[in-house]
């Protein structure tokens, strides 16, 4: 029975780790068509829906119960950092 529990855990974080990677394509596509990015040493962050109302990513790709920030940021590197809130799941900060 633990297995199953396991199994099913590691299923559901990489359904979310699969949305973030989607919301992360989103904010690249919303930054290039706003041409908004960052000035360097700085960050922006962008909300989930932001991007669901410009029609960036699709209300059907959208995980119920899930709501955040996609945070831009631009060191030497421009990073893109989820920061999702779900009812069973939370990003972890990098």
């Amino acid at each position: 029975m633990l297995s199953i529990i396991g199994f099913k855990h590691k299923n559901n974080v990489k359904n979310y780790k699969e949305y973030e990677d989607k919301l992360i394509d989103a904010t690249k596509a919303y930054l290039n068509v706003h041409r908004s990015y960052p000035n360097k040493g700085s960050s922006i962050s962008i909300n989930i829906k932001e991007l669901i109302s410009e029609e960036f990513i699709d209300k059907k790709d959208v995980v119920k119960g899930c709501s955040g920030t996609i945070i831009v940021k631009y060191d030497k590197f421009i990073d893109y950092l989820p920061n999702l809130k779900c009812k069973y799941y939370k990003s972890i900060k990098k």
